[in-house]
């Protein structure tokens, strides 16, 4: 039994609307096929680094609607302290409130979020990884959730990233 098939609700945590397409396609395609689970999207801003939050938020409902993620299963926020802005941490007690009160609405047994170098470097998505570490260390908070288990992405060297199908060389040369 591979660790996925263990947990019928998982929920992705992103900062901004493009996230899920960017780093969490495939993931989101492998979910999208199954029809014994229940997938969440919480995305924490609505992107309005630009002032196109309005935009972004429409843009990543439609990539949802393509990709398969229902649309009552998609949530964005709009928290004045969760502001999309690539040089500033959000303050984790303010992300740790939104998704135990998340988590706990909707009986979510897995999720998946950013690792601690934020895929990008982006300060926003490395707060993300730092709330969800204080999660997953607080028994008490885990004891009175459905939380079973926390997965992060895995940030690759910037040279690995901008090299495509190259990497694959690198990667079994390392290997060796």
């Amino acid at each position: 039994m591979r660790l996925l098939d263990q947990y019928t609700s998982f929920c992705l945590i992103i900062a901004h609307p493009d996230d899920e397409t960017l780093f969490f396609g495939p993931l989101i395609n492998h979910f999208s096929n199954q029809s014994n689970i229940s997938l969440y999207l919480l995305c924490l801003s609505n992107g309005n680094y630009y002032n196109k939050g309005y935009i972004r938020e429409n843009e990543l409902l439609n990539a949802c609607r393509i990709i398969g993620i229902q649309q009552a299963n998609i949530y964005i926020l709009n928290n004045e302290n969760l502001q999309d802005n690539p040089y500033i941490y959000w303050p984790s007690d303010v992300i740790i409130k939104e998704v135990y009160s998340f988590i706990n609405k909707h009986h979510i047994e897995c999720i998946i979020t950013f690792d601690c170098y934020g895929i990008s470097y982006h300060l926003n998505h490395i707060s993300i990884y730092n709330a969800i570490k204080i999660i997953k260390e607080d028994k008490s908070l885990l004891e009175s959730s459905n939380l079973k288990i926390i997965l992060t992405l895995n940030t690759c060297n910037v040279f690995i990233k901008y090299l495509g199908i190259y990497s694959l060389f690198w990667l079994l040369i390392k290997r060796r």
